[in-house]
């Protein structure tokens, strides 16, 4: 099963990447719980995945976002994803990577959560380096 999830969360950011949003909302649960690093609080369900995602879009005036790695944690998913863009209002140009750990039950996304480090994401799975 666990196979099986890298896949979903492999088609949820290709979804992501092409702008499919039925493909998107097809793989996230409806009553999701979303963390983003930069929010200060969780957003729930569908709506509340477009709300953060829409704020952080508009914080740029173009971006580039690639998975990097895929990691295999039971119904877990940690993703390695390098991000590269240019702020909307500073201009200032980004270069960084980010974790994000995908939570699955029933090839459903049911939680995201984004870590600044690797190895604070392996340890949210339970894992280490």
């Amino acid at each position: 099963m666990s196979q099986e999830n890298v896949e979903v969360v492999r088609r949820l950011y290709e979804a992501f990447l092409r702008g499919d949003q039925s493909a998107i909302i097809a793989g996230l649960h409806p009553e999701i719980e979303w963390r983003s690093i930069e929010d200060t609080e969780t957003h729930h369900g569908h709506k509340g995945v477009a709300t953060s995602v829409a704020g952080w879009l508009e914080t740029w005036d173009e971006h580039d976002l690639k998975p990097e790695e895929y990691l295999d944690a039971g119904d877990q998913v940690v993703v390695t994803t390098r991000l590269r863009g240019r702020g909307r209002q500073s201009g200032a140009t980004v270069q960084t990577r980010y974790f994000a750990v995908w939570q699955l039950r029933d090839e459903q996304a049911v939680a995201y959560r984004e870590y600044p480090s690797k190895p604070a994401a392996l340890e949210a799975v339970g894992l280490s380096e």
